[in-house]
């Protein structure tokens, strides 16, 4: 019993000093020469470390059995493994966290349904306007509901346009995100409800009307409107580009051959959000040095083409307002304006000048 156990511990010893014990000092010649050297400086501690672990072994075997069962068992002692020394206490494991039971939730109400969402259209009929509504001021639009479940409907607002020879919605945005107006449902006494809504939009407006009944009704229903122009003029009209449609864009670079769409936008009091106006509702005039023709504007769409090098001015006019536009044609990729090229002073008027804070290329 004592040698096979003296055995296992020189073992354990001899394993543990070979990959603790700096192998050899100074370069080698060989993989073989390695291990040689590093057992050959180890034999020391080996004889050492087996010379302790058998007389550890020895005061084992001195002891009864009942102080054996108590002793603690053997732990790693520099490199090998013996008795630990009297003061070693042993680690206490961690006591494991008990987190509280969550509270139940509470009992649903015996007469509790759950409702599915159900078509609730024929339950409300909206009473449309008989002639055009006016821009950017408040309307009362007439609705008949079934049962006074609808206390609330979320609106939107767009008109088709076209815009790179596709169709896509011109959507009221805020902040470059698409808005809708959450809208109470007021109700009568007589029964009666209505929405107020504000056209910010010009023309044929398609206005997106959604709610949800207490029961599960889903209401959607898609009403065209024509708003027409308010009787107060705007205070501004910017022109933008298809990519910044709501903003001054007065100095543009155009690639010879290439198109730009101009996007004419008007801004009233009291409404922060610009009005896309129709380009077909504005006038479009070009100026060019000798009437020479630099570009073609299409009167319907607002579309600039490059004919020819050069520059022109472009001017848009809406309800006495007029806002100018320079475009550069150039020969090659549109690029970013910069101070060497023409703010088409020689086709200004005296005394008139261009924006000059937002200077944009068209993108390629």
């Amino acid at each position: 019993m004592l040698s096979s156990e003296l055995v296992k511990t020189g073992i354990l010893c001899f394993l543990s000093l070979l990959t603790s014990y700096p192998s050899y000092a100074g370069p080698p010649s060989s993989d073989a020469e390695i291990k040689t050297t590093g057992l050959m400086r180890a034999i020391p501690d080996i004889l050492a470390s087996s010379q302790y672990a058998h007389a550890a072994a020895m005061s084992g075997l001195s002891q009864d059995a009942t102080s054996s069962a108590q002793t603690a068992p053997p732990v790693p002692i520099m490199g090998g493994i013996g008795t630990p020394p009297p003061d070693y206490q042993p680690a206490t494991p961690p006591t494991p966290q008990i987190h509280p039971k969550p509270p139940d939730m509470p009992a649903r109400p015996a007469n509790y349904k759950v409702h599915p969402l159900t078509d609730a259209n024929d339950r409300v009929e909206v009473v449309l306007p008989t002639s055009a509504i006016p821009l950017a001021q408040s309307y009362d639009l007439g609705l008949k509901v079934k049962g006074r479940g609808l206390t609330v409907v979320d609106v939107m607002q767009r008109v088709p346009i076209e815009f790179g020879g596709r169709s896509t919605w011109d959507v009221v945005e805020e902040a470059g995100q698409k808005k809708s107006q959450l809208l109470p449902v007021v109700y009568r006494a007589d029964g009666e409800a209505y929405i107020k809504i504000l056209p910010l939009r010009l023309g044929r407006v398609e206005f997106l009307i959604k709610g949800v009944f207490p029961d599960g009704g889903v209401l959607q229903q898609t009403l065209h409107i024509y708003v027409e122009e308010p009787i107060a003029p705007p205070t501004r009209l910017m022109v933008g580009s298809g990519f910044l449609s709501h903003g001054d864009q007065p100095i543009v670079t155009l690639s010879l051959g290439r198109s730009y769409q101009l996007s004419p936008n008007a801004i009233y009091d009291g409404i922060e959000d610009p009005i896309r106006i129709d380009p077909s509702l504005v006038r479009f005039s070009v100026r060019t040095e000798g009437n020479r023709e630099i570009i073609q504007v299409d009167s319907l769409t607002g579309k600039v083409t490059g004919l020819n090098l050069g520059h022109a001015l472009v001017e848009t006019s809406y309800r006495g307002l007029t806002t100018p536009v320079c475009l550069i044609v150039v020969d090659g990729p549109s690029r970013i304006y910069d101070s060497t090229t023409s703010h088409c002073e020689e086709l200004l008027a005296p005394g008139e000048k261009l924006r000059d804070d937002v200077i944009l290329p068209l993108r390629p």
